[in-house]
């Protein structure tokens, strides 16, 4: 049975991120997209804001957790990006994709992950 998901994608954010130091000092732009499992379907909402997520703040706290420090790897980006909106928000799952620009000879690299809340 597929649940009820929200979707954000191509949410930009700014980060310092790479293994050489030198590719730290510069901001990059990375590229998410997520699916949140929220632990309420939608049909049990009853047209009211209070009942979801709200997903203005959760790419606000994305944004925070994504430029708050240096990191050598985009799979600790990613990781910390999922254990703080699980921390901060009625969800079952989140699953993200990030792309970093970063090869010449390529669109983007990226990860994908799917982390669960394990308090349920």
């Amino acid at each position: 049975m597929k649940e009820d998901t929200i979707k954000i994608q191509r949410l930009r954010v700014n980060a310092h991120v790479g293994v050489p130091q030198e590719e730290r000092q510069q901001q990059q732009m990375l590229v998410l997209s997520l699916e949140l499992t929220p632990h309420k379907g939608f049909a049990e909402l009853k047209d009211d804001v209070s009942n979801t997520v709200d997903y203005a703040a959760v790419c606000e706290l994305v944004k925070q957790v994504a430029g708050e420090k240096e990191r050598k790897l985009i799979e600790t980006v990613g990781e910390d990006i999922c254990r703080a909106v699980l921390a901060a928000f009625p969800l079952k799952t989140i699953s993200l994709e990030l792309e970093k620009r970063i090869l010449w000879d390529t669109d983007w690299v990226g990860i994908s992950m799917t982390r669960h809340n394990d308090s349920l």
